[in-house]
This record gives structure tokens, sequence and C-alpha cells, in this order.
């Protein structure tokens, strides 16, 4: 039978995932029924609006995950949405169903990380399971932090961002399990349980790295915590060479990958339909510093002004630019601050350096299309609930053991206002996220003159039948970016539906003027060309009536 500790962490387990749950369907669940928008059409169907075969039929993505079990891809991902699919079809709801889920299991992983940081911190014995489901206070407030964040919005309703959240969910659960490994070595468990928490750590980090590519970082995280937290000692000349030797062998490795890919090469990379951006590894890592910053405010003062599913960031032109370079002194400062940290606030400085584990690898140095993206912050939002979590310990350390109950209560009455806060723009934004055309109006209501937003939101109103609103946004659009060769073929195609044949014509023949002579847009330019002289035929018909 169960002994009554047992009963009571069994129960104290339910009451914590059952809130966590309930609070996730509170806030998520009114948008599980709406529209796919985005890049869902891209991932979940082809370019004829069919079903994409990955997901109709799981078996290819099976075959790679035998096939090459340790490359990182994204097949268990694929695997899901064929799940979703086989359950609920092209049900918006049955997709967004297990994004909610996968969002409830990492708010439960959050709070049991955090409230393990806190009880190592404080110097406590590796506690009893009845004791890590103990209500912690810190660690509760981190997670509902977590859990009620308005940047949650862009991975939870945004079925594409199913690739984020079971990386998520798997590096969570690897690094909480390596934490359980190593503190059971400490406390003198037994031999076989340290090395299950391993193995659940390596299968963890293998399912992730299926998941998205972005978790390759988690054995830097681990490494770097090892470090941070002083279990990793060179006690001898020996193991100091070996570490040397394997940092310099992965820095190596990564930079023969960076040149085999042309990394080191300043060239053009598409950034859009048809579009391009210079790129090279500096402007690329100037340009993520910013970005940073901003996730940075996103993360602890989300304004509704702020946040936008697209925003429009542009690359930093040099390094003297004014805005770069503060960017880079204050990263440079928060890094000193982590270190400066691990002795007094050691939760504290790791989230800082979680932020920047987690961000940086993939993002300072890769291309990326989208410099400045809301959901990239999803797995760095646990390291602000470390600090979260860390604060508010220090301060019950600080205030509540010299008997300053008032204060202590004043600053828990503080935070708990700011939670307020961020789950009233929560709330607020949700519906935004209703369809497209409520999404993109939104963006334009932050950047008037952006071109995607634009010209999504004239393709919103065509699939609402309401051509003549189209047409205006495409107007906008082309007066703000006469060069936007997407734009003039979405108009010329709609002056031919509107029976506009003249503007449909130089509409066409600007796309055509616009567009470079590359192999890869070869059948796009075949396919204007016909448009072009369909558009031609209709006029000739015109002037013989």
């Amino acid at each position: 039978m169960f002994s009554q500790a047992q009963i009571s962490s069994l129960a104290k387990t339910l009451v914590l995932a059952l809130m966590i749950s309930t609070l996730v369907a509170i806030f998520f669940g009114p948008g599980l029924n709406y529209d796919f928008f985005f890049d869902d059409y891209n991932s979940l169907m082809n370019d004829q609006g069919q079903v994409n075969a990955l997901i109709k039929s799981p078996a290819q993505s099976l075959n790679n995950l035998r096939a090459q079990p340790l490359r990182p891809d994204r097949n268990l991902t694929w695997l899901s949405f064929a799940a979703s699919y086989k359950i609920s079809e092209m049900s918006p709801a049955g997709f967004r169903s297990i994004n909610l889920i996968l969002h409830a299991l990492c708010s439960f992983l959050v709070y049991l990380l955090l409230a393990l940081f806190i009880s190592r911190n404080n110097k406590l014995r590796e506690p009893s399971p009845a004791k890590v489901i103990s209500i912690c206070w810190p660690a509760l407030i981190g997670t509902l932090f977590f859990i009620c964040h308005p940047l949650a919005l862009n991975t939870v309703l945004y079925v594409s961002q199913r690739f984020g959240a079971l990386a998520s969910f798997f590096y969570l659960l690897g690094f909480f399990a390596w934490l359980k490994g190593r503190y059971n070595q400490a406390e003198g468990s037994s031999s076989w349980q340290p090395w299950l928490w391993y193995l659940v750590t390596g299968l963890a980090f293998l399912s992730a790295l299926h998941s998205k590519e972005m978790a390759i970082t988690l054995p830097l995280t681990i490494i770097v915590y090892e470090l941070y937290a002083g279990k990793l000692r060179f006690t001898s000349r020996k193991k100091i060479l070996i570490f040397c030797g394997l940092i310099g062998l992965t820095a190596g490795l990564f930079c023969f990958f960076a040149y085999k890919i042309g990394l080191f090469n300043q060239t053009w990379i598409n950034i859009g339909f048809r579009s391009k951006r210079l790129w090279s590894p500096g402007i690329q890592f100037l340009s993520e510093a910013r970005a940073f910053f901003h996730y940075w405010q996103m993360l602890f003062l989300p304004l509704p002004q702020t946040l936008s599913l697209h925003h429009e960031f542009f690359p930093s032109p040099k390094f003297l630019d004014s805005a770069s370079l503060t960017a880079i002194i204050g990263h440079i400062f928060l890094l000193g601050s982590a270190w400066k940290m691990r002795w007094r606030y050691p939760v504290i400085g790791f989230g800082i350096l979680w932020f920047y584990l987690v961000l940086g690898p993939p993002y300072l140095f890769l291309p990326q299309k989208e410099l400045l993206v809301e959901y990239k912050t999803y797995l760095a939002a646990p390291g602000a609930a470390l600090m979260i979590c860390g604060l508010l310990d220090a301060i019950k350390n600080k205030l509540f053991l010299a008997k300053k109950i008032l204060a202590g209560r004043l600053i828990y009455i503080i935070f708990g206002c700011w939670l307020i806060l961020l789950t009233s723009v929560t709330w607020q934004r949700r519906p935004i996220f209703q369809n497209q055309l409520t999404l993109w109006s939104d963006v334009l209501q932050k950047y008037p003159a952006s071109r995607r937003a634009l010209n999504n939101r004239a393709v919103a109103h065509l699939k609402n039948k309401e051509p003549e609103k189209a047409l205006n946004d495409l107007d906008t659009l082309l007066k703000n970016h006469p060069d936007y060769a997407r734009g003039f073929e979405n108009r010329g195609r709609l002056r031919l539906y509107l029976k506009d044949y003249r503007g449909a014509v130089a509409d066409l023949q600007k796309t055509l003027n616009l567009l470079p002579d590359e192999p890869e847009l070869k059948n796009t330019i075949n396919q204007i060309t016909e448009l072009k002289k369909l558009a031609q035929r209709a006029v000739q018909k015109e002037n013989i009536r």
C-alpha cells in the first residue's frame, strides 16, 4: 500500500498539473478553432492546396528516422502532425489541441526546474518527491509568467510552431533529467538511478533534434551549467588539456561547417518571395545583437503596441552603428553580471545565461530570413522565469528572514500586479489570431507600410470575396514599395480577375522587368508570361469590339 507521504505527493502533483492545464485552457482554449494562418498553409499543404504528403502518409518520416536516427531533422514533429491529421483531419482545433498540451507539459517542466534550482540554491538536501511538488511560491510565480506570457501565443496558436514547442519540451526534459541525475549522484543514491536519468537526457536530446534543429545547444547548456555551478573541476593538467581539446575540436568543426556553406563570404540570401538581402556573418551578428535586446524588452515589458507577428526590422549597416554598438555593450554587461552572480545569486545569473545559450548559437551566426521573430523567445522564456524565481527567492531570504514581513509581501504584491498586466495583454491579443485579416490588420497598425502585411491582407480580402479592398491594399503596397515584384504580380492577377486587362498587362510586364533572370525562377517567369499573353488577347478582343 501507499504511504501517507506518497499519497500526499501524488495529490499535490495532480493539483499542480490540474492548475497548469486549467490556466492553459483558459488563456489559449478559446483560440482552438481559429483559422490556420501564415506558414500553417505552407507546412500543412502544398502549392495546389492538397494535404502535405508527410502528414497524409507518415511512412516517409518513419523511414527517415529508422535510416538515419542520429541525423538532426524534424521527422518527429511531422509524425505528430500526421497523428493530428489522423484524428481530426484538417481541423484547426485538432492541430492546436496538441500545441496546448505541449505548452502545459513545458509549463510543468518549468515549474519542476525552478523548484529544483531553488531547493539546491538554499543548500537543502535533494528533496523527496513530496517536497519537490510542495508549492514553492517563487517557482510558481515564474511558471505563471511562462504559462500566461503574451509571446506564448505565437507558439501555442501558431500551428507551424509545433516544431519549436516539441523541441522545447524535450529540451527542458533533457536538462531536468540531467540535473536530477547529478543531484542523485551527489547525494549518494543507488548507482543505477543517476545513469537512468542520464539515459533520459540522451533520449530527450535525440528526440529534440528530431523535432527542431535549434535543440543542438542542449549539450552546451549542460556544460556551461556544470562550469557555472562549479561541478566541473580540473584537478589535473590532463583534464584541462582534454577539455580544451574538445572545445577546440567543436570550434574547428563549426568553422569547417561555416566555411563549407559559405558563411565567411558576403552573399545574398532570400528573405521573401523574390527578394534578397546582402548577408555576411558580421551583418548577422550585429543585427541579431539588436534583436536580442528587443527580446529582453518583450519578455519583461510586453506592451501591446510593441508586439506583432511580423516586425519591420532592418539589418545593421556597419559596426559603428550606434544601436549595434550599444546592444553589444549591453550584452557584455549582462553576461559579466551573470558570471559575477554565480555565488550569491546563481539562479538569476544562470537565467541570463540560459537566454543566450538558447538563442545565441542558432541565431547569431547562421543566416536568418527574418531577424526579429517573437516565437524564437519560447525556449528563452524559461531563462526569464529563472531570473524572476531567483529574485523572489533572494527577496524572501533577505526580507522574510530579517522579519521584514510587510516589505516582503509588498514585493510579492508588485510581482502579482505585473503578472496581471501580462495576463491581460495575453487575453487582449488572443483574438488577433482569429484569421489572416485580423492578424495582418494588427501588423499594419504597428507598421502601416509593411510590405508583407499589405500583401497578405490583400490575399485575405480576396479569400473573403472583397476584391476592392484587396486592390486598395495592393495599391498602397506598390506606392510604398515600387520595386516589389510579388505585389505587381498579385495586382496583375487581381486586375485580370476584375477584367481590367490593360492594367493587368502593365502590372505583369512590370513583374517580369523586376524579376531577376535566375534558374529557380524560370517556371514562375513562364507562368507570368502566359498570364500576360492572356491579358493581351483580352485587350485585343476589346479593341475589336
